[in-house]
């Protein structure tokens, strides 16, 4: 008998609903390094098969995220209503379904051990399309043929390509690699075998290496953070992994000496970033001028095009403000910028209290200190990108919420999923 097996309602071991969330779940996990379409479908499947089997046994818990999410989204709701083109707007709310991810992992896989495997495929998956985007920093390769040419600079002497892997911007690579390079940190700790640490640790390595070269500062920046978050929880643990990472990071710019630093250097350079400041601008403008609600989901670029200084020519995109508090105090207002707070002050507590329980068992622990250091570098991110505009970027963030859910409830109290008791039955 497993944790908690034979406590509460149980989906029966050869239940449809059982097989259908796990179907999808699994092909949830396998793309979401990959296909943005491929990770919405099996969120769908996976759903569908969640709903079904709750009608059986016992619904999602809720979380710690609950009121601010339901708070946000009256927000989106009302601004967009309220917005000059609600038919713009309304239609965007939809978006937000990716949400479900936290409901789907809270309810599904409140036994980490579960929810451990799912993440090791999820881990799997992206190693080999971390190669194949390594490969495309160097060559520009671009085998899937998505987001038309691949966006290059010139850094040196030397050409350099961003690499987006199977995705249609190299943004989407950069942030979904990050989460998982910090999932991959979270599983390595949470191993007890020693032989398997040392491969998760190896993965975990990979992926740090792959991270530095999406040449993407603001992720730059989310893993030195990820990287400090880690070492505060693991201490001497995490010792000799950082170590490691550091030494690969330095080798990497041995490698590629003048274009790593000439990229790193023009974070301070605002004649490299006027645009962006440019923008901010912009966006500060429109708040000023719509506060409360904004100017609704959806509307930015129309909405910008009264306030964008003609005289000054923008080739950066301008349907975001390329920074996500910005975004949302344009789309909804200062009461979306303080529901957005909330939620994720919400989600760092809930995290930092599930890092911090010394009673947890290792495998809680170790996953939320995971989860916890990709949620911090993703709203690092944010300050200089709309990252979760980005819908696989979103869904990471959902994910990294179930499974903090997961780690500051299921697993320390024992209790188990529909599926761990079915297993357990088995």
């Amino acid at each position: 008998m497993g944790p908690g097996a034979g406590c509460g309602p149980s989906v029966p071991v050869t239940s449809a609903p059982r097989r259908v969330v796990e179907a999808g779940t699994a092909v949830m996990v396998l793309s979401a390094p990959i296909s943005i379409s491929g990770t919405q479908l099996g969120l769908a499947v996976a759903l569908l098969g969640a709903l079904w089997g709750w009608r059986e046994a016992a619904p999602p818990p809720r979380t710690a995220i609950d009121a601010p999410l339901l708070a946000f989204i009256g927000v989106t709701v009302v601004s967009a209503l309220a917005s000059d083109a609600p038919g713009v707007a309304v239609p965007r709310i939809a978006a937000i379904w990716t949400a479900l991810t936290l409901y789907l992992v809270a309810g599904w896989f409140r036994d980490a051990a579960r929810l451990e495997r799912f993440l090791l495929l999820l881990v799997a998956a992206a190693l080999p399309f971390g190669a194949y985007g390594i490969v495309q920093h160097f060559t520009g390769v671009n085998l899937f043929g998505s987001g038309g040419a691949m966006h290059s600079l010139v850094l040196g002497e030397r050409l350099i390509f961003f690499p987006r892997g199977g995705f249609s911007h190299y943004q989407t690579f950069a942030n979904v690699y990050f989460v998982v390079f910090c999932l991959a940190c979270g599983l390595a700790a949470a191993a007890e075998d020693r032989r398997d640490r040392a491969l998760r640790a190896g993965a975990a390595v990979f992926l740090a290496v792959v991270v530095v070269f999406t040449f993407t500062r603001g992720i730059w920046i989310a893993l030195l953070a990820a990287l400090a978050i880690l070492a505060w929880v693991f201490a001497r643990r995490a010792a000799t992994a950082l170590a490691v990472a550091g030494a690969l990071v330095v080798a990497a710019l041995l490698v590629v000496p003048s274009s790593l630093r000439t990229r790193a250097v023009s974070m301070t350079d605002l004649g490299t970033n006027v645009e962006r400041l440019l923008l901010w601008e912009t966006a500060w403008n429109m708040v000023r001028d719509r506060p409360v609600l904004g100017v609704g989901i959806g509307n930015f670029r129309a909405a910008q095009d009264a306030y964008v200084r003609e005289a000054v020519p923008l080739v950066m995109t301008r349907t975001h403000a390329h920074n996500v508090w910005l975004q949302v105090a344009v789309e909804r207002g200062v009461l979306g910028v303080l529901a957005l707070l909330w939620l994720f002050l919400a989600l760092l507590g809930a995290a930092r209290r599930a890092v911090g329980d010394r009673a947890a068992r290792r495998r809680e622990r170790a996953l939320a200190a995971g989860a916890l250091a990709a949620v911090v570098g993703l709203l690092l991110d944010g300050l200089v990108q709309n990252n979760f505009g980005d819908s696989q970027v979103a869904f990471c963030l959902w994910l990294v919420a179930g499974v903090i859910a997961v780690c500051a409830r299921g697993g320390a109290q024992g209790e188990a999923s529909p599926g761990a008791v079915a297993e357990a039955a088995a």
